[in-house]
């Protein structure tokens, strides 16, 4: 009879947010596709609602085989709708995950939610989806690990404070590896050089450095910052709205960028094993459609 030999204790955890939520269920997707199964969740009369409820509303228990996958996508709990997290590859799979936000985004009363501020979004979700399939997961790449080479993403609404999260994460070669294999031109690696470090205290302590340069730049061939597609379009969303906060943590890196506030870096010695976005948009009630 074959024994589990490994498991986690998730009733010690006060507080888990949906971001990283998001992250413990790709990586026990990751497990349950590769090995064929998944560490599994045991005494769940212990854990406390902080671990359980965010697990449950993104589908982890589905992703790990102890609940059958729900048609259901939309899941309301306490005034809050939450997109239950959709995995994908390809332009198939946007389409599907696009029409699943668009009917998370109805529950909050279409009159807040504003044309530009649509089109933005759908945009910045739709250009991290791009990068993903663009740069993520290239072929000549050694992983440390095998992936699926997918992305997963997750959304919730609370129509009470107006506020509209989506994340998305994947499990590629993250940002500090992808944009230095791109051709840049001269401004923006004047630009990151500027930010590296001379000493290296840590592992991963320049990776904060080169989200900065890539938000800053994109992966634009010209020296003139925001031209073309790339990352910065992922900061229009914020600009658009006026009021939220973009997050994007890549391996080490962290790098913040909040409407009328100073841009945020910090790196850390441990990955987050890939690229997770995350945009919290604080929507007015005086927005409209037209």
């Amino acid at each position: 009879m074959k024994r589990t030999q490994t498991y986690f204790d998730f009733s010690v955890i006060e507080n888990l947010s949906p971001a990283v939520a998001l992250v413990m269920t790709a990586e026990y997707h990751r497990a349950a596709e590769i090995i064929g199964s998944a560490p599994p969740a045991i005494e769940l009369d212990k854990w406390s609602d902080a671990a359980f409820l965010p697990l449950f509303r993104l589908g982890f228990f589905e992703a790990i085989g102890q609940l059958e996958e729900s048609e259901l996508d939309l899941v309301d709990s306490d005034d809050v709708f939450y997109l239950r997290a959709l995995s994908g590859k390809s332009g198939t799979d946007l389409e599907r995950i696009s029409k699943a936000l668009l009917e998370l985004i109805a529950s909050l009363d279409g009159s807040r939610l504003s044309r530009d501020t649509r089109m933005a979004l759908n945009s910045a979700l739709g250009e991290a989806m791009v990068n993903v399939s663009k740069w993520a997961y290239p072929s000549d790449y050694e992983y440390a690990f095998p992936n699926l080479g997918k992305f997963w993403v997750t959304a919730s609404v609370d129509g009470r404070n107006n506020l509209l999260t989506v994340s998305i994460y994947d499990q590629g070669i993250s940002i500090p590896v992808s944009y230095p294999r791109q051709p840049l031109k001269e401004k923006a690696w004047e630009y990151l050089k500027s930010l590296l470090s001379s000493e290296g205290e840590f592992k991963f302590q320049d990776d904060s450095a080169y989200i900065d340069c890539a938000m800053r730049f994109g992966n634009s061939h010209s020296d003139l910052e925001y031209r073309g597609q790339g990352l910065p379009q992922m900061k229009e969303l914020i600009d658009t709205v006026e009021n939220g906060c973009l997050t994007i943590c890549s391996r080490g890196g962290l790098w913040q960028y909040e409407h009328g506030r100073s841009t945020v870096r910090k790196s850390f010695p441990n990955s987050i094993g890939g690229t997770l976005i995350e945009w919290k948009l604080k929507l007015s009630e005086g927005e409209t459609n037209d």
